[in-house]
């Protein structure tokens, strides 16, 4: 709501002078253009670099932790299962967010090995499946890629149980991802031939969660929007602060700001 008011101005001459504002409902922190800087700087992440550091997430779920020397890695598929990467005598260089990916660059020591395990659940014993792949951290080098699911066969499915030879292509392949979330919980990447992993945990699962609720009032949004912006959904926070501001009346002298606030973006 918008109300009208007046504010004496005193000056440093001594002379003063009144002045016709608009007030509104908004959160302080849009006012002075404070936001601006807020919403879009990146996180740092910084907790994840100290001993035993950890990063969760909005959902309250743990997605990475410094175990010793480990880099442990851990996040839900959208189709119901999980997934879960470790570097052996890694090292953390960045970390960013983009789009919904929380990519993390990493070293990898001389002996040191990059697993990943991946577990499917489904209503069918069919499409429930495990998968698990081990490379040599400094070239990349496969170890060895199987994936484990039940036999085809009639009767109980943990009578019998088929391993073979699987790329984690072809364990990716056979879930059903979901149109607007196409990538894999966690994927790994050999970045060159000097031990660089880019280890990429999807998070996009987490934006209905991030958005504001229905009926919401304008501080509401743009807590959202930065809440979004800083893990990377920049897309999202563009559109949940335009709605915030549209609810800011065209006269006000603060909606000046709308153009810096959504540069960048």
């Amino acid at each position: 709501m918008i109300d009208s008011t007046a504010l004496d101005l005193d000056h440093e001459d001594g002379s003063a002078a009144r002045a016709d504002v608009e007030v509104h409902s908004l959160s302080s922190q849009l006012h002075g253009g404070v936001l601006l800087g807020d919403t879009k700087d990146e996180r740092s992440f910084e907790e994840a670099y100290a001993a035993g550091g950890t990063i969760w997430a909005p959902d309250g779920r743990l997605i990475f932790k410094k175990v010793g020397d480990e880099l442990h890695f851990w996040n839900d598929l959208p189709t119901g299962g999980s997934q879960h990467a470790v570097v052996t005598s890694g090292k953390i260089m960045d970390i960013t967010a983009r789009r919904g990916l929380l990519v993390f660059k990493v070293t990898a020591d001389p002996g040191a090995a990059v697993r990943s395990d991946l577990r499917s659940k489904a209503a069918s014993s069919e499409g429930s499946f495990e998968w698990l792949g081990l490379w040599h951290g400094l070239d990349g080098a496969s170890v060895v890629q199987k994936l484990a699911q039940p036999c085809d066969q009639p009767g109980p499915a943990a009578a019998c149980v088929k391993v073979a030879d699987a790329s984690f292509e072809t364990a990716v392949g056979k879930l059903v991802l979901e149109e607007s979330n196409p990538l894999p919980a966690i994927f790994t990447s050999k970045a060159d031939e000097s031990g660089q992993w880019m280890i990429v945990v999807n998070l996009r699962r987490l934006v209905p969660r991030l958005r504001p609720a229905e009926g919401a009032d304008a501080n509401a949004k743009i807590s959202a929007a930065k809440e979004l912006a800083r893990w990377g959904f920049t897309g999202e926070a563009l559109e949940v602060l335009n709605d915030a501001l549209s609810s800011v009346s065209p006269d006000a002298e603060d909606t000046i700001l709308r153009s810096d606030l959504l540069e960048g973006y």
